[in-house]
């Protein structure tokens, strides 16, 4: 079993994986930077839907200057999320792609150096091993369920995210099959 932190860690090791992939993909064939960008985005989806419904709020409530750390980390995923959704959606132009992929590597290192260097260690001070248990459990339930598409558009606020969840997290996996989108 896996904490939160430990399950979040374990995210972060394996978006480093597949943004390596995605960055050495970046002037490749078309289907194989797709397919490197495709991964990429529906492991970050699965994540920030779970780390915006437990990571963020458990920060804000327990951590001291939580709501700070809240505010900057839920920006960088915002940016994060608007960058792999003009990439999949085609909105960069071929000649700009190496460009927005190190421009999107920045914004992933930037944003995993804040987790993990400022909230990972406020978060073992703050919480207790069965809190971490807990919150670990319900972070990996929202991740299995959570969209596999990034939606900058949808605000970060826990109760929403939920209830889309339900709705947009089988009919992304549904369009990911019709369309061969698949880790």
């Amino acid at each position: 079993m896996k904490d939160l932190i430990e399950a979040v860690s374990a995210d972060h090791a394996r978006i480093r994986r597949l943004l390596a992939d995605m960055t050495s993909a970046a002037d490749a064939a078309p289907v194989i930077r797709d397919r490197a960008l495709h991964r990429l985005s529906i492991a970050d989806s699965r994540h920030e839907v779970a780390e915006e419904q437990y990571l963020w709020p458990v920060v804000r409530d327990a951590v001291i200057e939580g709501a700070e750390l809240a505010r900057t980390g839920l920006g960088q995923e915002q940016r994060v999320k608007r960058e792999l959704h003009d990439l999949e959606g085609g909105r960069v132009a071929p000649e700009d792609l190496v460009a927005a992929v190190a421009s999107l590597s920045g914004a992933f290192s930037e944003h995993l150096a804040l987790e993990e260097n400022v909230v990972v260690p406020r978060l073992r001070e703050a919480l207790s091993q069965e809190q971490l248990d807990d919150f670990g459990r319900s972070y990996r339930a929202a991740r299995r369920g959570a969209p596999s598409r990034p939606r900058p558009r949808t605000p970060p606020v826990p109760g929403l995210l939920r209830a889309s969840s339900r709705v947009l997290g089988p009919l992304d996996r549904v369009r990911d099959l019709l369309t061969g989108r698949s880790w």
